[in-house]
């Protein structure tokens, strides 16, 4: 086949070429498209990755506070039992010396209504002072108990 540079091919030779050199370049093309496909994806993958990292940071952070608060209710709560059991103790000295209850504001108008209480509050004390020796003052309270 010398025909120097002359291409003198049968018809069906010249259509299979074609056909080759067009199949080539559409395989090339979804080649392509599937390559540049890919990249969004890896693209759209990595973005879903650092969402989800974030989340993550987000999720640690809340379980975090969450600990937080939940050690500062423990303490809250201790605290606020602690005052309880005082302010329980303070009425039961309230009644064991039979202070009377009293508003804690007062009107500016009565000067005399705290040192009234302090006297009342003195006097029940001053009654309930024995003047025994502290080994006698418990056996009137030991005989009662044993009755």
């Amino acid at each position: 086949m010398q025909n120097n540079g002359s291409t003198d091919l049968e018809p069906q030779r010249v259509a299979a070429i074609d056909l080759t050199v067009t199949q080539y370049h559409a395989m090339a093309q979804e080649r392509d498209d599937l390559i540049r496909r890919t990249n969004d994806m890896l693209v759209t993958i990595e973005g879903l990755k650092a969402a989800t990292r974030e989340q993550e940071s987000t999720i640690t952070r809340l379980e975090s506070e969450l600990r937080s608060v939940g050690i500062q209710r423990d303490e809250e709560r201790a605290c606020r039992i602690k005052y309880e059991a005082l302010h329980a103790s303070a009425s039961a000295l309230y009644r064991a010396f039979q202070v009377p209850v009293t508003p804690l504001i007062r009107d500016t108008t009565d000067d005399n209504t705290v040192s009234d209480a302090m006297t009342e509050l003195h006097r029940a004390m001053a009654s309930m002072h024995d003047d025994r020796p502290y080994e006698m003052q418990g056996l009137d309270r030991y005989r009662l108990n044993r009755q």
